[in-house]
């Protein structure tokens, strides 16, 4: 509700302005014709009719003023609002290393679930929190893998973990879903940055952002397969792996030839 009225003052505040930018402008247009041809010294155009010009131009100047006033009072009251909410919460991470730490602080902090959408981790320390939490029997944990590779280290973190009750590991080819992990109330986005295991991030805190970006990593899990095999794992590994070039078919394939030759015991 307070976006949508944001977006009524702003559009009304833009026609506006729009409209009496283009006013003005026509008053000058007007004035430097007559100016140019000299018809602003004949005697049929006095002083009077100048100086209602003058006033057309004020009064556009000052209706100008009070709009843009009142358009930057509605948003300094709109970013009260929602700073004092207590409902959103978000925090810009400048480098790698914010990132990092506060991925091990949404990790300690979860007390419900982890999920975790991506599959070029090499934070051990991160990773390991998770597989703490999870063997603790404190959480669920749910790994979308993405692209045509894993790291070796998120093959080692995945393979004592993915035949465990709380635990779901899904694949699928596209990476077009970012790098997402999300507690029942903390959500992190890592940013990639043109500069290899470097990146930036976004912190969000708030059972709703959870809940919300909850729903984007399962849409994206139930787009993919599930994977129950520890070969499955070997296979998209790019230390233990054949190859981490492989088209998405040919992956596939090879991926469900494990998944159905794999018999869970017991």
């Amino acid at each position: 509700m307070l976006k949508a009225k944001s977006g009524v003052q702003t559009g009304l505040g833009e026609r506006i302005v729009l409209a009496a930018q283009g006013l003005g402008a026509l008053v000058v247009i007007v004035l430097s014709v007559l100016d140019w041809t000299g018809l602003l010294s004949l005697p049929w155009f006095d002083a009077q009719a100048y100086r209602i010009i003058l006033l057309a131009v004020a009064v556009v100047l000052l209706t100008l003023f009070v709009e843009r006033l009142t358009v930057l009072r509605s948003i300094k009251t709109d970013l009260s609002l929602l700073r004092n909410s207590g409902h959103v919460g978000a925090r810009y991470l400048t480098d790698s290393d914010s990132v990092l730490r506060q991925l091990q602080v949404l990790v300690d902090s979860a007390s419900e679930k982890i999920l975790a959408l991506g599959a070029k981790s090499t934070a051990i320390a991160y990773l390991e929190r998770i597989s703490r939490k999870v063997t603790d029997g404190d959480v669920t944990y749910s790994r979308l893998l993405t692209g045509d590779h894993i790291t070796h280290e998120l093959h080692q973190h995945l393979l004592g973990l993915i035949n465990l009750a709380p635990v779901n590991v899904g694949w699928n080819y596209s990476e077009k879903y970012g790098n997402l992990t999300v507690s029942e109330r903390e959500v992190l986005l890592a940013i990639p940055t043109p500069h290899p295991n470097r990146f930036r991030g976004l912190k969000l805190v708030g059972p709703e952002q959870a809940g919300l970006f909850s729903e984007v990593f399962w849409e994206a899990f139930r787009e993919g397969m599930n994977l129950n095999n520890p070969r499955s794992l070997e296979i998209l590994c790019e230390e233990c792996g054949s190859s981490t070039h492989r088209g998405e078919f040919e992956l596939k394939e090879m991926l469900t030839k494990a998944e159905d030759a794999y018999r869970v015991p017991g």
